[in-house]
């Protein structure tokens, strides 16, 4: 019998589409894809951009670096010490006695958007200050010389302090929402003996970690 020598269509049609697909075309598909020098500097300047937004939102949102600049927090801390502010929990607890807390001092100007922008920079400097939860809303407050400070007619343990102070303070009954803040250097703190309780909304944060210098990182108590 003779053989069959005729190619079926449907073998031909395979074959072809076996064929590799043109070399001038592949070629053509990928420099069209490859990304132009404009589209490179464009894709580079949004990673800036929402790198810089999310730091932004971080610094003035969730934490801060602070450092102190005098000495109204010896011998816990010191004048160049760096700390890290927690900004979060002071919107869903209030302030504990003991707490160290960054603020604005009453009556001084709280920043502007564009001066917290800055000052997250460091180029702006918003005088916060630190200092010690004394008294609590409700709390009667008094400071006796040389003895140490009452706190609703009790003595205060403050293992921080290492002077007590000189002067007679009180007493002062800390007013609902507001808070008696004093500097553990009782001699050398300017702080609630003089401006008056600290309003709730003044509060910026709690410090919470040392991390410079390195020899003394860790909690701040």
């Amino acid at each position: 019998m003779k053989a069959d020598t005729e190619t079926h269509p449907y073998e031909t049609a395979r074959e072809e589409a076996a064929e590799p697909p043109d070399i001038a075309e592949v070629s053509t598909e990928d420099s069209s894809s490859v990304p132009t020098l404009g589209s490179r500097i464009l894709y580079v300047l949004k990673e800036i951009l929402v790198t810089l937004l999310l730091f932004l939102v971080l610094r003035n949102a969730v934490v801060q670096a602070r450092y102190i600049p005098s000495g109204s927090m010896h011998p816990g801390l010191l004048e160049g010490d760096r700390l890290l502010v927690e900004l979060v929990s002071r919107h869903f607890k209030s302030p504990d006695r003991g707490d160290i807390l960054v603020f604005y001092k009453p009556g001084d100007p709280k920043p502007t958007f564009s001066q917290l922008i800055i000052s997250s920079f460091g180029l702006y400097d918003d005088r916060a200050m630190i200092k010690r939860v004394i008294g609590t809303p409700g709390d009667v407050v008094e400071v006796v010389p040389r003895t140490g400070v009452l706190v609703n007619g009790k003595l205060l343990d403050e293992p921080y302090v290492t002077e007590p102070a000189r002067d007679h303070f009180g007493p002062i009954t800390v007013p609902p929402g507001h808070y008696f803040m004093m500097g553990d250097n009782r001699n050398r703190s300017l702080d609630s003996r003089y401006w008056g309780t600290l309003p709730e909304e003044n509060i910026i944060g709690h410090a919470t970690i040392r991390f410079y210098p390195f020899n003394r990182i860790g909690l701040i108590r």
